[in-house]
Protein backbone atom coordinates (compact mmCIF):
# COMPACT_ATOMS: atom_id res chain seq x y z
CA UNK A 1 0.00 0.00 0.00
CA UNK A 2 2.42 2.43 0.42
CA UNK A 3 4.04 1.96 -2.87
CA UNK A 4 0.82 3.33 -3.95
CA UNK A 5 0.26 6.06 -1.80
CA UNK A 6 3.75 6.85 -3.49
CA UNK A 7 2.37 6.54 -6.88
CA UNK A 8 -0.73 8.81 -6.17
CA UNK A 9 1.52 11.53 -4.59
CA UNK A 10 4.10 12.07 -7.56
CA UNK A 11 1.76 11.32 -10.32
CA UNK A 12 -1.49 12.87 -8.55
CA UNK A 13 -0.48 15.13 -6.20
CA UNK A 14 -2.51 13.41 -3.58
CA UNK A 15 -1.68 13.48 -0.18
CA UNK A 16 -2.21 9.71 1.85
CA UNK A 17 -4.77 11.65 3.80
CA UNK A 18 -6.65 11.97 0.77
CA UNK A 19 -7.02 8.71 -0.30
CA UNK A 20 -7.71 7.45 3.25
CA UNK A 21 -11.29 9.20 3.31
CA UNK A 22 -11.48 8.28 -0.58
CA UNK A 23 -13.57 5.01 -1.70
CA UNK A 24 -10.94 2.48 -2.89
CA UNK A 25 -13.43 0.90 -5.50
CA UNK A 26 -14.57 4.26 -6.67
CA UNK A 27 -10.57 5.76 -6.96
CA UNK A 28 -9.45 2.85 -8.26
CA UNK A 29 -12.77 3.23 -11.29
CA UNK A 30 -11.83 6.73 -11.59
CA UNK A 31 -7.97 5.53 -12.14
CA UNK A 32 -9.15 2.88 -14.95
CA UNK A 33 -11.33 4.90 -16.73
CA UNK A 34 -11.32 5.33 -20.47
CA UNK A 35 -11.84 7.94 -22.59
CA UNK A 36 -15.29 8.72 -25.00
CA UNK A 37 -12.88 7.44 -27.57
CA UNK A 38 -11.58 4.12 -26.01
CA UNK A 39 -14.94 3.04 -24.58
CA UNK A 40 -16.84 0.24 -25.59
CA UNK A 41 -20.18 0.99 -27.46
CA UNK A 42 -23.21 -1.66 -28.10
CA UNK A 43 -22.71 -3.27 -31.57
CA UNK A 44 -26.65 -3.01 -32.15
CA UNK A 45 -26.95 0.67 -31.49
CA UNK A 46 -23.50 1.33 -33.87
CA UNK A 47 -25.47 -1.02 -36.48
CA UNK A 48 -28.65 1.15 -36.40
CA UNK A 49 -26.48 4.29 -36.21
CA UNK A 50 -24.76 3.27 -39.50
CA UNK A 51 -27.89 2.06 -41.09
CA UNK A 52 -29.84 5.68 -40.84
CA UNK A 53 -26.63 7.47 -43.00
Amino acid sequence: MDYFYKQCFEQFHMLPSDLDDQDYNEFMNMLNAKSPEEQTTDPMKDFNNFNKT
